[in-house]
C-alpha cells in the first residue's frame, strides 16, 4: 500500500511494509544519542545490516538530541541509514 501527496512542486509517496525490504537508497531511523540501536525500527535494522552498521556508528557518537547522523546500509540493500537523534542523556535519564 502506498500514499502519495503532492506539495507545491514535489511528490511524496510513503510506502507501508518492512522497512527493509525497499527499494529506497535511504531508510530513516529514530535512535538516542550513544546511536545503540536497541529497540524497535532501530534495533531491526542494525540486525539486518550487521556489524558493519555498528563499526561505523561508532566513529560518529555521541550526537545531539536533533541531528541526523548517516551511517552505511550494510548488509542491506540500501546505500544509507539516516539516524535521527530523538532521545539525549536527558530524556534517558528520565526513563
Amino acid at each position: 500500500m502506498n500514499r502519495t501527496y503532492i506539495i507545491n512542486n514535489s511528490q511524496l509517496t510513503i510506502k507501508f511494509g518492512n522497512i527493509l525490504d525497499t527499494d529506497a537508497e535511504i531508510i530513516v531511523s529514530s535512535d538516542d544519542y550513544r546511536l545503540s540501536m536497541g529497540g524497535g525500527i532501530s534495533r531491526t535494522i542494525r540486525i539486518g545490516a550487521g556489524d558493519e552498521i555498528r563499526n561505523d556508528a561508532k566513529k560518529k557518537i555521541p550526537a545531539s538530541l536533533g541531528d541526523v547522523v548517516v551511517t552505511t546500509a550494510g548488509l542491506l540493500p540500501q546505500k544509507f541509514i539516516f539516524h535521527a537523534i530523538t532521545i539525549d542523556p536527558k530524556t534517558l535519564s528520565k526513563v
